[in-house]
Parts: structure tokens; sequence; C-alpha cells
């Protein structure tokens, strides 16, 4: 076990992250993996734009760069094979179907899990006009897509023998990854961990008194309470955040909750283990405390953006 002691587009944007529908489904399941888009269409130079749009940007707070996405394209129409992509975006170019650029989506068309996005223009012109804004829509309703499937397959797949572990020490209900299992608590702290040798996953669930959730005070008593509980091998060592490398959110809504979102990198102090994290905070108003649940990746030399995404899959069933 690793010692610790770290103006003109027309948008549909709505995807619960209830996720998908329950019952047996009929349909066969997609294939891919997670993250994985497929942009399709007759126009090969729109789908060579909406290619380009939405493979640009990198998921923040990871040590290395990684795409928010692995797209590949087919020029045609929707083939036999093609129709079971997990993630596909359809193009289209029609001026007289299209006065504006437009997005819609529909879910499991074909297979499933899956997101059938349908990109609409009058012109390739109006679709690169519009694209910084098409690109965002379609991105958010991906990544909304995939959080929800996760939380489906966790609903399925979590430990529940863990989960009950968890709802007796803290009082909150969490959605536990198969694999994880405490190595550490105190009164007010625990952590999950699989213990993998190449690409560790963590939870950590902590609470601190008050009701300050600002991202300054997440920050600060992260830092306070994993230096007492996740000390290194030396009273030297200890895990720190990476606070040049800071991404985060207040007043972010999710089950019925308000709650703040923290993302970056965490440092073990006189060490040269690191890698990314993501903690959600809600208040408990009733007892005077924050909850904390935090997920952290440590996987040298690994590819980072799909372990720290299912765990955050995980931090969003925190209620």
């Amino acid at each position: 076990m690793m010692r610790f002691f770290w103006g003109s587009v027309s948008l549909v944007l709505v995807l619960s992250l209830a996720g998908c529908d329950g019952g047996i489904s009929i349909r066969p399941k997609s294939g891919g993996h997670p993250y994985e888009v497929l942009v399709t269409g007759d126009d090969p130079a729109a789908v060579a734009l909406l290619k380009s749009i939405i493979e640009k940007d990198a998921v923040p707070g990871l040590p290395q760069s990684e795409p928010k996405f692995d797209v590949s394209t087919v020029n045609g129409e929707i083939g036999q094979v093609i129709k079971y992509a997990r993630n596909m975006v359809v193009v289209v170019i029609d001026g007289n179907e299209y006065t504006a650029t437009s997005v819609r989506y529909e879910r499991n068309v074909f297979a499933e899990p899956q997101i059938t996005i349908y990109v609409g223009a009058p012109s390739v012109e109006r679709l690169k006009a519009d694209l910084e804004r098409t690109g965002r829509t379609v991105s958010g309703l991906i990544e909304r897509f995939e959080t929800a499937t996760a939380i489906s397959e966790l609903k399925k797949t979590s430990d529940r023998k863990v989960g009950k572990e968890v709802a007796k020490s803290f009082g909150v209900d969490i959605y536990i990854p198969m694999g994880l299992k405490p190595v550490r608590r105190s009164r007010h702290f625990m952590w999950l961990s699989d213990n993998s040798a190449t690409s560790m996953r963590n939870i950590c669930i902590y609470t601190y008194v008050g009701t300050d959730m600002s991202p300054e005070t997440v920050i600060v008593k992260r830092d306070s309470i994993l230096r007492v509980n996740m000390p290194g091998e030396t009273d030297s060592m200890y895990m720190r955040t990476e606070r040049k490398a800071v991404a985060q959110a207040a007043g972010i809504v999710e089950n019925g909750q308000v709650r703040t979102v923290v993302k970056g990198l965490w440092q073990m102090e006189g060490d040269a283990m690191g890698g990314p994290f993501v903690a959600h905070a809600v208040a408990d108003s009733v007892n005077g405390r924050v909850i904390v649940a935090e997920g952290f990746v440590y996987a040298p030399g690994k590819k980072k953006r799909n372990i720290i995404k299912q765990l955050e899959a995980a931090l969003y069933t925190l209620k």
C-alpha cells in the first residue's frame, strides 16, 4: 500500500444529470470509450470545423495537457457501423432548412448509452461565424452526458457496503466506485483508495466547522486538514494544493444543494508525488459544518482525464 501519510445561435442546453432511463434496454450497447466523439456529415469543410472546435480545449487541472475529447471524423451519411458511436455529432449544411445555426440533441437513438447532437446551419460561412458558441454548446452537452452516464453506472455498480460506512460516519449519501476501500479514518476524516500501483484512485471525505464555502476557504481548509491526516514518510512531507493551478466555481446547484467546486493539482511537499484533484463542498447548516468530498489521482506517466472524471461523477452524487 502506498503511504501518503496528495446572438445568432439557437441552442438546446438541458441535459439532466439524473442520467439514463431505467429499465431493460432493447437497444444495442454503444461502441467506444467515454469522451470519444465522432463527427460526421455530408460537407467535409463543416465536419472539419466542428472537429477543430470540439478538440481545441484541454481539460483544466491536469498535470499534462489532455484534450477534453478524442475526436474522429467520417464524411457522408450515418452508416451501419458509425451509428453505434457513443457520442456522435451530425453536421447538416442546408440553406433551405436552416436560417440560423442551431443545435439539438437526442439520446439513445441507435444504441445505449448514446447522445446524438445535430448541428444545422444555412452555410459553412455561417457555421464558421458561430463556431465558438456552437462549440461550447456541443462540448457542454457531451460533458453533461458523460457525467450522467457515469452516475447511472455508479447507481448499478457502486460499493454499497462502503457507502453505508460513509453514511454512518458523516450522515451523507454518496456512490463510492467499486474497488475503493477505507484506508485511514478519524472522527471527521476518511480516506478511500484502491491502492493501485499504476493508476491509484482516491476519495477523501472530511468536514470543517462553519458555513463559509468560498473557494478560498475550501482550499485553505483542504490544505490544513490533509496536512494533518495525510502526512508523508517524514515530518517535512505533506500533501498541499498547487495554488497556481486551481480552477474554481461557487454556487453550483446539484441534487438540490448549492456547492463549491475546486479543481487543480495536488503535490506532496518534499516529494515528487502529485496529480489532479477535484473537491465538492456542501453546507450542512443543521450541524454548522461544511462537508467536502474530493477525488484525487496518482498515476505517474499515465493519462488521467477519464480517471478523474469518473471520480468527479461520484462527487456529484453527494447529498
